[in-house]
């Protein structure tokens, strides 16, 4: 799922919570502003906990 986000969330996502680097730390590595990795990670992560809910909801469904 992470993978299929566009490139800048993916990459503010996989450094933020894998690499569990610092919001300051990754707005200098990706030459963002804080808020900008803010919001991308912020996006990136209600993306992927959409997909997750339906991937859930649906097993819920099929074993219920």
């Amino acid at each position: 799922m992470i993978d299929k986000l566009p490139e800048k969330q993916r990459l503010v996502m996989y450094l933020r919570d894998i690499e569990e680097y610092e919001i300051d730390d990754i707005a200098t590595l990706t030459g963002s502003t804080e808020p900008a990795v803010r919001t991308n990670l912020s996006r990136a992560r209600a993306v992927v906990k959409m997909q997750l809910t339906k991937v859930f909801d649906y097993e819920k469904r099929r074993i219920g």
